[in-house]
């Protein structure tokens, strides 16, 4: 019974060991519940403002594409109707040009019709032949003059009588023919002042002519310049714009790829966040079960303990005031068992220190009966249960080092990827950075035009 109550006793204390060492597992376990909720935690935030950022960001560049988008549609409606007014324009230019040539041409013709007519009028002999060609000359200058339509009635009907006249007078005789032909002398004296005044009038209206055209051309080339100085910025601002646009839906798919990121990241670590905590929780209901279940084990073994010694008078615990047996003969009258070598042996010792009355051989009996279970028993108890707690904590803490490594392999992989896209942050900066730049010399060169234009304008 001495020995099952020690077994009891051993097993209570190695149930106070196995608890200690679990409870100090526990606590690694639990820091690393902590410290990993906390990470997680941290990470999530930072995913979640990231996103914000993005989010803002996304919404941000959508308005400037779309304004953008806008204003090069506006600028592709403002290029076509300026190129629409500039082929206008060129077109009328290009009748009002004909036109004009054709009114030189005639005019040209007209004046050297007169002046045909003049010669020929001046160069008249007093014949009948001079006076007929002249009247031929003057023809044509009439029926050049319906086409300019530039001369009066009067004119007109002076230059026709002249041309055709209704009736010429009677030749009576012979000799009249001299006043008759001075009688036209003096006719074509006055067809030749008129003829003098229309050429003048037609030199007059040549000039105006070639005046107007030229300051028409010039209206058109003024015009044209600027039109095309119009054009020309509003295709190189359309150049810009789409550029900016280019760069605007490269950040836009950028962040847009960010943000996918972004929330894979966040709902991974939102998964391992909960999973973690169901990990930690199930543990701690797990540890709190054994606790629980460990102490009623504790306090039945102690009841155990206490029963055993009642019942079988066992002391379980050393007297205060220890005595030793008054007499060896008491020991092998309880202990008598011939069956044991030892027991025999003993029995042995104790019939000879009768039968010689020796003291030392009663001694060496008391001595051997008191270690009759081995001086190193409870020696290699012990080692046996140093051995069974370094191979149990030899196992927790292979277990450890499992988790240990594998918690490090997802740490680092997470390092990998923030470092990933740092980097890929970074170069996003230097891009957003250069192309700063690249506008602020744009702008500055934008407004130096501006200023040119303000100053051609004004000049």
């Amino acid at each position: 019974m001495d020995k099952v109550i020690q077994m009891i006793k051993g097993l209570k204390a190695k149930s106070i060991v196995e608890g200690k060492m679990e409870e100090a597992s526990y606590q690694k376990f639990e820091y690393w519940c902590k410290t990993s909720t906390d990470t997680l935690k941290d990470a999530i935030s930072d995913e979640k403002e990231k996103i914000a950022e993005l989010e803002d960001l996304i919404a941000g560049k959508t308005k400037e594409k779309e304004g953008l988008e806008k204003e090069i549609e506006d600028l592709e409606q403002q290029i076509a109707g300026m190129e629409a007014s500039a082929k206008k324009a060129e077109d009328n230019r290009k009748k009002e040009n004909d036109l004009y040539k054709k009114e030189l041409s005639d005019i040209k013709g007209t004046i050297q019709a007169v002046a045909d007519a003049m010669k020929a009028l001046q160069g008249a002999e007093s014949k009948t032949e001079g006076l007929v060609q002249a009247q031929s000359s003057v023809r044509k200058v009439v029926s050049l003059l319906s086409v300019v339509s530039s001369t009066t009635e009067s004119q007109i009907n002076m230059l026709q009588n002249f041309a055709d006249p209704k009736k010429r007078p009677d030749q009576l005789a012979k000799g009249d023919l001299d006043k008759h032909v001075d009688k036209y002398d003096f006719k074509s004296e006055n067809v030749i002042e008129l003829l003098k005044k229309l050429k003048q009038k037609f030199e007059d209206d040549k000039l105006r002519a070639t005046k107007e055209e030229t300051n028409a051309q010039n209206a058109y080339d003024l015009a044209k310049a600027s039109r095309d100085n119009a054009l020309k910025a509003a295709n190189k601002s359309k150049d810009k714009k789409n550029k900016i646009l280019a760069g605007v839906k490269t950040t836009l798919a950028d962040a847009n790829k960010n943000l996918d990121n972004e929330n894979s990241d966040l709902k991974a670590d939102s998964k391992s966040l909960a999973d973690t905590n169901e990990q930690c929780a199930t543990k701690k209901g797990e540890w709190e079960e054994r606790s629980t279940t460990r102490e009623q084990e504790l306090e039945a073994m102690d009841m155990a303990i206490k029963i055993l010694s009642k019942a079988t008078g066992v002391r379980t615990k050393a007297p205060s005031n220890p005595i030793p047996p008054a007499s060896p003969v008491d020991f092998m009258q309880i202990v008598e068992d011939n069956s044991n070598p030892k027991m025999a042996a003993i029995s042995i010792i104790r019939t000879a220190a009768k039968n010689a009355h020796s003291k030392a051989l009663e001694r060496l009996a008391v001595e051997v009966s008191a270690h009759l279970n081995g001086p190193f028993d409870q020696v290699n108890n012990m080692i046996e249960k140093m051995i069974f707690r370094l191979m149990d904590e030899q196992r927790q803490e292979d277990e450890h080092k499992h988790w240990c490594d594998q918690e490090l392999k997802k740490t680092n992989v997470m390092k990998d990827d923030k470092s990933q896209k740092i980097a890929d942050l970074k170069a996003e900066i230097k891009k957003e950075n250069a192309a700063i730049a690249k506008l602020t010399d744009e702008i500055e060169t934008a407004n130096k035009m501006i200023s040119d234009i303000v100053a051609f304008k004004k000049e």
